[in-house]
């Protein structure tokens, strides 16, 4: 609440570099009523349809994405949805979906749970590997290093802390160009518009 930081028009799969982009959509889940007055997300109608875009940094430091990327394209503001919500409603969105959230004048905490589902034929091509949950079915491809579910409430794992990725016996083409992702509890406070510490 009254911050000035925001997130800038973007892709979400500018950032993860998976092989399939039709086989993955991400969820937002409000934690608290989200609307206009406390910058509720915003997505251009049928910008999934435009493919991968082209993105800038701008190193802008009120944006909360890494670098301050922004997707380079005009952006038609005529055709902006806003996405109000109540608490425990999502949306569900392609990763070609143009979305934005503006800066929470409000007093009021604008707070939600990014869940991406991705389908276990998708595989990394950035990373060398990349962590997620079976929440359904059967894996038979493995590009994903298995994360259990968690078994209590507050265990270290369902707080986010990702077990080391086991080794692997072939050696990767794909040069590792990072680590393991931020635990939730970091994406929780990323859209909380609060800068983690």
């Amino acid at each position: 609440p009254r911050t000035k930081d925001y997130v800038s028009w973007h892709q979400d799969l500018r950032y993860w570099g998976l092989a399939d982009s039709d086989a993955l959509v991400s969820a937002w889940l409000a934690l608290g009523q989200v609307d206009r007055t406390n910058g509720a997300m915003q997505f251009v109608a049928g910008s999934h349809r435009y493919g991968l875009l082209e993105h800038e940094d701008t190193f802008s430091v009120d944006n909360l994405l890494y670098r301050g990327r922004i997707a380079k394209i005009h952006i038609d503001h005529a055709n902006t949805v806003d996405v109000a919500l109540n608490a425990g409603q999502f949306p569900l969105h392609h990763d070609y979906l143009l979305h934005a959230s503006p800066a929470n004048p409000s007093s009021t905490t604008r707070c939600g749970l990014t869940i991406n589902y991705v389908a276990p034929h998708n595989r990394q091509l950035v990373a060398s590997g990349d962590y997620a949950m079976l929440v359904r079915g059967e894996d038979r491809h493995g590009h994903f290093y298995p994360v259990p579910a968690p078994q209590t409430d507050l265990s270290s794992l369902g707080l986010g802390v990702a077990p080391p990725p086991p080794r692997r016996r072939r050696r990767s083409r794909i040069r590792r160009r990072g680590s393991a992702p931020a635990p939730v509890t970091r994406q929780c406070a990323t859209c909380c518009q609060r800068r983690s510490p």
